[in-house]
């Protein structure tokens, strides 16, 4: 089974579940991946989300789902790093056709908050997002999010800093979302 098919296992619209809460990575790493539970960015998503709603979330990767938040990639190559959006090394025509496949993403699923994880695919997708806004706007649909639903964190990295910066801010913008109704306040009952 290659990647597409373990995340599109996850996603939410398979469930009739909207998602809410869609968070855009840089690339699946070569040796590990988020859909698989065992990647650096998994660990850190879960202990934020268990962190934020004060318990243990064994089946976490279903317990995602259930709220309605899902993971994509600007690349789906494994190991794929992200050019800086004005480098010189990102060719016009890839890097139109990266935004406007990004955009088409974030307005098919319309969702509330946008997290976007690494320093690099923040830039990606904050213009991104502004094109889903044109997209959505042209087919007379009303936006789930505006440009301030749009966060970016820092990439959980190998030092415990990094991690728990990550952690930190994903907590804070979990309650958030429970705040404004987005996420339960509670965790959905798995079966």
């Amino acid at each position: 089974m290659n990647y597409e098919e373990i995340r599109e296992k996850y996603n939410p619209t398979r469930q009739n579940i909207k998602v809410k809460v869609l968070f855009i990575g840089e690339s699946p790493p070569k040796s590990t991946f988020f859909y698989c539970a065992n990647s650096k960015l998994y660990s850190a998503t879960k202990e934020a989300f268990e962190k934020a709603y004060g318990r243990k979330i064994p089946n976490s990767l279903q317990c995602f789902m259930l709220l309605g938040c899902y993971l994509i990639d600007l690349y789906n190559e494994p190991g794929r790093k992200a050019k800086k959006l004005c480098g010189l090394e990102v060719y016009e025509k890839e890097k139109e056709e990266l935004i406007q496949r990004l955009a088409s993403q974030i307005a098919q699923f319309n969702p509330h908050f946008i997290i976007a994880v690494h320093e690099n695919v923040c830039s990606w997708s904050i213009i991104s997002a502004i094109e889903a806004l044109e997209i959505l706007k042209e087919r007379d649909k009303t936006p789930n999010f505006n440009l301030n639903a749009v966060r970016c964190l820092p990439f959980p990295k190998n030092c415990e800093r990094g991690k728990q910066a990550y952690v930190g801010a994903l907590v804070e913008i979990i309650k958030e979302m429970m705040q404004k109704n987005i996420l339960p306040r509670e965790l959905p009952k798995m079966h």
